[in-house]
C-alpha cells in the first residue's frame, strides 16, 4: 500500500538549464538563433502557468527540417504547443507515444546541446521545411507548482545559454502577474537590477523588457507571503459537464493548508545512511559529509540520533541511537569527518544494522532515515523484490512507522528500487546532481526537522458523497514551514469542512478548515483541471513502476494515464506532441484600433511617475510596446508586457531612462505598437 505520493526530483549535474533551442543537426550541434523571448507568467496560489513565445531565425544559410526542444524543469508539465511558419499558426496535439528523440538512434548528441537541455526536456519535431533567412515562433505553455517554504516562494525561467555559443537576444521580455490568498509583502528578481515590482496587497506585478539580452542567467524571482493568519487557500471551478472528459464530477478544486504551528517540537529518532564506497569518492562524499554535519549541528534538543555508513560492510557511529547533546554531537562530527571511500555497495548490509535500531525508538516520536547512496546495490541481496522485502521485513518487525527518504547521486542507479523503498515508508526518492548534494541535502533537512502533524489522513465533512479523487493519496506528514496540498473532484457547489487527522506530540491531533467550493465556472480557475490530471498521472505511475511492466495490470494503468494526458491535455511519459493540423487564423494580423485603444496616461504632467493606461480587446495573444522619446527623437525607454487576455492594463513609467536614471523636465512622446498597430501621444514630465 502508497504511504506517501512520490516525487522524483530529477536535478542535473549543474544548475545551468537554457532557453529552447531550435536544432538543425543535434550530431553536429547546428541550431538556430534565438532572436527574442516573450515570458508570460500567471501565478495563482503558488500553481505557475508560463507561456513563452521563442522566435527563431534560420541563420544557416541553408533550408532544412528542425526539432524544437525545451528544457523544461522536472517538476512542470507541457501543457500545449503551437508554432507560427510561413504566416500560418499550427497547433500540437497531446498524442500516444514516447516523444522523438534529440538524435537517431545510435548517434551521439552533441555534448553542449545536451547539457544546455538537461535532462527532461520536451521534444518536437517542427513538420515543415524552414527556409534560409526565416523565422519561426514557437509558444510553449507549461503549469508547475512552485517550490514554498516558510512563506518564501520561488520560481525560475530557464533562459541560460551558457552551455552555447549564443549572441545577445534581440530583446526578453517578461509580464508577470501574482495572486495571493495571502498578503504578499516582497517580490524581487535576485540577478536583475532596475526590475519594477508592484505590489498591492494579495496581488502583485512586474513587466520589463530588456533590448540586447545576454542569455548567460535563468530569470528568477522570490515572494514573501505573510506569515500571519495560517489556514487554508483554496481555488475551485464548477465546469458544464460538456467540458470535463469524464464523469469524475464537474467540479475542480485545490486547497493549501498550513497550520498554525503548535510552538511545541515533535521528538525525532534519525539515523543518517551514508554510502562510503568507491562510488562516492570525491566531491560526493565530501558534499555528503558536510550534509551529515549539517544535520547532526541541526537536531533539536531531546532527539536521538545515529550515523550508519557502508560500504562492502555496514558501520555505525553508535550501538543504537543516542541523545543529541554537545559531547555526542562532538564526537559524531569527528566520526564523519573521517570516513573514507571503500569497496562495494551492500544496501540489505546497511538496512540490518540501520533498522532493529528504531526497536527502543519512543513510539510517539517521529522515526527518519535519510538514505544516501551513488550505486546501485552490488553485494548482499541484490534482486530489488528480495531487497525491496528485505527491507520492508526488518520495518515492520520494528512496530515503527520509519519515514524514509531516499536520495541518490548520479545515474548509476536503480530508480525503481528507491522509489519503492521510499514509496513504502512514508517518503521520497529524490535524484541529485553531483554539484548540488549539499544544497539539496541541507534544504530537505532544514524542511523536515520539525515535524507538525505525522501520518495524516483528510476526512471531509458535508456532502461527501460529492468530493472524489482525491490526491496525493496518501497524504504526505507536514513540517514546520511547509504546505499540504489537497486536490479533488467534486460534482456539488458546497462548504466543505476538512479535517487533516494525525498525530504530534503523542498524541491525536486534528486540524479543521472550512472551504467553499465554487458553483459556477471560473475562469481563472480552469487550470485546476490540468493540476489534477497531473497529480493523478504521478499517482498512477507509482504503482505502474512497482509492476511488471508486460502485466495486464501495468498495460490497464498504462492505458489509464494515456488517456488522462491525452484528454486533459497533460503532457507525460508515455505521450508526445506530435504535428497537428495547419490553423491558419489572423495572429499575423495587425490588431485593429477597435482591439487596441489609448486611455491616456495619468497624472499628465506628471512627476516622478505616470500609468499610460490601454484598454484591449484581444481574440489572440500579442505583445504591446510602448516606446518612449525625448524632443529630439532620441528613444528613452521602452516597457512591455504580453497580452492574452482583454482588459484595461496599465504600463507604469517611473521617469527614467533604460540605465535606470531619472530624466529631466519636457515633453516625450511615446508610441504603443502591437504588431502592424501603432498609435502616437505625448506627456509632460515636470519636476
Amino acid at each position: 500500500m502508497k504511504n506517501l505520493i512520490l516525487i522524483i526530483l530529477l536535478i542535473s549535474c549543474s544548475a545551468l538549464f537554457g532557453n529552447g533551442i531550435l536544432i538543425m543537426n543535434a550530431v553536429t550541434g547546428s541550431y538556430l538563433n534565438l532572436n527574442y523571448c516573450n515570458i508570460n507568467v500567471k501565478i495563482n496560489n503558488q500553481v505557475a502557468i508560463t507561456t513563452s513565445s521563442m522566435s527563431f531565425y534560420n541563420q544557416t544559410g541553408v533550408a532544412g527540417l528542425a526539432k524544437f526542444a525545451f528544457p523544461l524543469k522536472d517538476n512542470a508539465s507541457a501543457t500545449s504547443l503551437r508554432w507560427l511558419i510561413n504566416g500560418e499558426w499550427h497547433q500540437a496535439v497531446i498524442t500516444q507515444g514516447p516523444q522523438s528523440g534529440i538524435v537517431n538512434p545510435g548517434e551521439s548528441i552533441n555534448p553542449s546541446i545536451d547539457q544546455h537541455l538537461g535532462k527532461t526536456p520536451v521534444v518536437f519535431s517542427i513538420p515543415q521545411t524552414i527556409l534560409a533567412d526565416s523565422s519561426v515562433v514557437v509558444e510553449l505553455t507549461y503549469v508547475q507548482l512552485l517550490p514554498y517554504a516558510n512563506g518564501r516562494v520561488s520560481y525560475s525561467y530557464p533562459s541560460n545559454y551558457d552551455y552555447l555559443y549564443h549572441n545577445p537576444l534581440d530583446s526578453l521580455s517578461m509580464n508577470l502577474q501574482i495572486n495571493s490568498s495571502r498578503q504578499i509583502t516582497e517580490l524581487s528578481f535576485p540577478d536583475l537590477e532596475n526590475i519594477f515590482t508592484e505590489i498591492n496587497g494579495t496581488t502583485a506585478n512586474s513587466n520589463f523588457i530588456f533590448n540586447e539580452f545576454d542569455p548567460n542567467m535563468d530569470i528568477r524571482l522570490t515572494y514573501t507571503l505573510s506569515m500571519e493568519n495560517l489556514g487554508i487557500a483554496s481555488m475551485s471551478t464548477l465546469r458544464s459537464h460538456n467540458n470535463v472528459p469524464d464523469n469524475l464530477g464537474d467540479g475542480f478544486f485545490l486547497t493549501m493548508a498550513e497550520p498554525e504551528p503548535s510552538g511545541e517540537v515533535i521528538q525525532k529518532y534519525f539515523t543518517f545512511m551514508i554510502d562510503r564506497s568507491n562510488c562516492m569518492s570525491g566531491t560526493k562524499l565530501t558534499q555528503a559529509k558536510n550534509a551529515a554535519s549539517y544535520m547532526v549541528n541541526n537536531l533539536n534538543e531531546g532527539d536521538y540520533f545515529n550515523i550508519v555508513d557502508f560500504s562492502t560492510i555496514a558501520n555505525a557511529f553508535a550501538a543504537n541511537h543516542v541523545p543529541f547533546n554537545e559531547v555526542n554531537r562532538n564526537l559524531a562530527l569527528n566520526y564523519i569527518n573521517h570516513l573514507e571511500p571503500f569497496g562495494s555497495t551492500n544496501y540489505s548490509g546497511a538496512f540490518d544494522m540501520a533498522i532493529p535500531q528504531f526497536n527502543t525508538a519512543d513510539l510517539d516520536a517521529a522515526s527518519i532515515i535519510v538514505f544516501l547512496t551513488g550505486s546501485q546495490a552490488n553485494t548482499g541481496i541484490i534482486e530489488t523484490d528480495l531487497l525491496l522485502e528485505h527491507i520492508n521485513n526488518l520495518i515492520s518487525e520494528t512496530d515503527h512507522n520509519i519515514n524514509l527518504f531516499c536520495f541518490g547521486v548520479g545515474t548509476s542507479l536503480n530508480f525503481q528500487l528507491l522509489s519503492a523503498i521510499s514509496n513504502d515508508n512514508n517518503g521520497t526518492a529524490t535524484i541529485v546532481g553531483l554539484n548540488n548534494l549539499e544544497e539539496i541535502l541541507v534544504g530537505f533537512f532544514s524542511n523536515i526537522r520539525n515535524p507538525i502533524v505525522l501520518n495524516p489522513s483528510v476526512e471531509f465533512s458535508g456532502q461527501v458523497e460529492a468530493i472524489s479523487q482525491v490526491f496525493p493519496d496518501p497524504l504526505p506528514n507536514l513540517y514546520l514551514g511547509q504546505q499540504m496540498l489537497i486536490c479533488g473532484r467534486y460534482n456539488e457547489a458546497q462548504t466543505l469542512q476538512i479535517n487533516i487527522n494525525g498525530t504530534a506530540y503523542g498524541n491525536p491531533i486534528t486540524f479543521a478548515f472550512e472551504d467553499t467550493l465554487a458553483s459556477e465556472d471560473i475562469s481563472d480557475n480552469v487550470f485546476l483541471m490540468k493540476i489534477w490530471a497531473k497529480l493523478k498521472i504521478e499517482n498512477l505511475l507509482i504503482d505502474y513502476y512497482l509492476l511488471n511492466h508486460n502485466s495486464p495490470e501495468a498495460i490497464a494503468l498504462h492505458d489509464q494515464i494515456v488517456a488522462i494526458s491525452t484528454n486533459y491535455g497533460v503532457l507525460c511519459v508515455f505521450t508526445n506532441f506530435s504535428g497537428g493540423d495547419t490553423s491558419v487564423d489572423d495572429a499575423t494580423l495587425p490588431p485593429s484600433k477597435k482591439e487596441i485603444q489609448l486611455l491616456g496616461n495619468y497624472p499628465n504632467p506628471f512627476n516622478p511617475n505616470t500609468k499610460i493606461r490601454l484598454a484591449i480587446n484581444v481574440t489572440k495573444p500579442l505583445t504591446v510596446q510602448i516606446k518612449i522619446y525625448n524632443l529630439k527623437g532620441q528613444l528613452i525607454k521602452i516597457l512591455s508586457r504580453y497580452i492574452n487576455n482583454s482588459g484595461t492594463y496599465d504600463f507604469l513609467w517611473n521617469g527614467t531612462d533604460e540605465k535606470g536614471q531619472s530624466i529631466a523636465s519636457g515633453i516625450y512622446f511615446y508610441q504603443i505598437q502591437a504588431g502592424g498597430l501603432k498609435i502616437n501621444s505625448k506627456m509632460l514630465l515636470l519636476k
